[in-house]
């Protein structure tokens, strides 16, 4: 009876939503970017407003008593996090039961800590970590056969009659930015990639679904990379033109420290906001690199020192292309939202690899295409947005097409909270003449999520 369960979530969400007029205290919406002090600072030519989407759409959440302490605190520490209850349903038989629950189960997506420093007019330094149950319960990811799930727990060495499950952290991004004047800035560390929407907003209590877009959990562009990053805006009256140029380490199992090939990857992206409507954005980027795969091996040709050697096999080596474009636009109480992204994938001559399932033979050169579009509709009650959302993509190097449709809505009774409930169904459809394991069959559930910002 899914639909009976959609039911009792969404009105369980109205109910919450009237409980916060005589519950909840009063509160100032989150503010928005351009209600943000834009008034250069005389001493340094710097603009005290931060267009850097990735740092502002969590802080914005924490409200004005927040702004008003950014310029006088030195170090801030905020967050946020997400708790999800999520059901899924398919066929018992179903291949999607070597990676999926087929039942319901709560867990706690997203705890992520970001800690931002003012070290003077010019120099700034943000830091974001998500702390996560990781690697326990893990399995390494292949296409029919799974490994065993990863076991972290341990006898802990304080109490030995206690045992403990070792999570991990995963660095999101760590950054030094200098701001050379109010046009240009550099920012050397670990960056989110400059492009699209979800990439950067990617706060769940700041997007509109419960997960991400599958052209963006699927890396067509890489979602982070450590290098520089140039970025900077002009203006021209109400226009406002956001650029950013990139040099990173480019793909690879390793990318975040360390560059396999010596091939670094350029990017280059543009976001362009207008007058138009309430709210008019187009944006696009690219990014060209190296993806590599290499390791190590011993060469022995004799018995003294003199006759060992290393040597670097390549087991996989390609150029890869991804193209993006994204729209954003709001008119009165309708918003879009649509990303397209695509990715070109070449191998060459001495870096390809033996192809995904058929061992005998070796993987082609691939295009790998999709996009999604989002309309909501909002209401004029508690911050409510009704919204809809379907999803393409032609994923030649796995030999499958797949669609994606959801249902949603968004209730927002606090401005650092927020509630969502959402339904979807998802189908694989294998390519013709192309061999492909991943399950053919539909995917069908629905998520509740409460998010919220610390």
């Amino acid at each position: 009876m899914p639909s009976l369960r959609i039911a009792a979530v969404v009105l369980l969400l109205a109910v919450l939503g009237l409980a916060k007029q005589s519950f909840a205290e009063p509160s100032t919406p989150p503010q928005t970017e351009d209600s943000v002090d834009t008034t250069p600072d005389a001493n340094s030519g710097a603009s005290s407003s931060e267009y850097d989407n990735d740092v502002q759409s969590v802080e914005e959440l924490l409200g004005e008593q927040y702004a008003s302490e950014v310029e006088e605190e030195r170090i801030q520490i905020y967050g946020f996090a997400d708790f999800t209850y999520r059901y899924l349903s398919f066929a018992d038989d179903s291949l999607w039961n070597l990676r999926l629950p087929n039942h319901g189960t709560f867990l706690l997506g997203n705890l992520n800590l970001y800690v931002r420093g003012n070290i003077s007019s010019r120099w700034t330094s943000l830091a974001e970590v998500r702390f996560t149950f990781l690697p326990n319960g893990g399995q390494v990811e292949d296409v029919v056969v799974q490994s065993p799930p990863v076991d972290s727990e341990f006898r802990d060495d304080v109490d030995p009659a206690d045992t403990v499950r070792v999570g991990g952290i995963i660095i999101e991004r760590a950054w030094l930015q200098y701001r050379l004047n109010a046009h240009l800035k550099i920012r050397m560390g670990r960056w989110l990639t400059p492009y699209g929407i979800w990439n950067i907003d990617h706060g769940s209590p700041t997007v509109i679904g419960v997960r991400k877009p599958f052209i963006v959990g699927s890396d067509f562009m890489p979602g982070a990379q450590t290098g520089i990053q140039l970025l900077g805006e002009y203006r021209i009256d109400d226009y406002r033109l956001k650029y950013f140029a990139t040099l990173a380490n480019g793909r690879g199992p390793t990318d975040e420290y360390r560059d396999l090939d010596g091939n670094k990857a350029l990017g280059a992206s543009l976001k362009l906001a207008t007058p138009w409507l309430d709210e008019f954005t187009v944006g696009t980027a690219a990014n060209y690199g190296r993806d590599s795969e290499t390791h190590a091996e011993t060469i022995v040709s004799g018995a003294t020192i003199q006759d060992v050697a290393a040597m670097t096999v390549i087991d996989r080596e390609s150029n890869v292309l991804s193209v993006t474009g994204d729209l954003r636009l709001r008119w009165k109480n309708v918003l879009l939202i649509a990303e397209i992204a695509s990715q070109q994938t070449a191998y060459t001559g001495r870096g390809r690899p033996t192809h995904f399932v058929a061992s005998n033979a070796l993987q082609a050169d691939s295009i790998d295409v999709g996009g999604y579009a989002l309309l909501g509709y909002e209401l004029p009650w508690q911050h409510t947005i009704l919204w809809s959302s379907y999803e393409l993509a032609s994923v030649s190097s796995k030999g499958v097409d797949l669609a994606l449709s959801t249902v949603g809505v968004v209730i927002r009774p606090l401005p650092q909270v927020t509630l969502k409930a959402s339904a979807f169904q998802l189908a694989f459809d294998q390519q013709a003449g192309v061999t492909s394991f991943l399950p053919p069959d539909k995917l069908s559930g629905f998520n509740f999520q409460m998010a919220w910002v610390f």
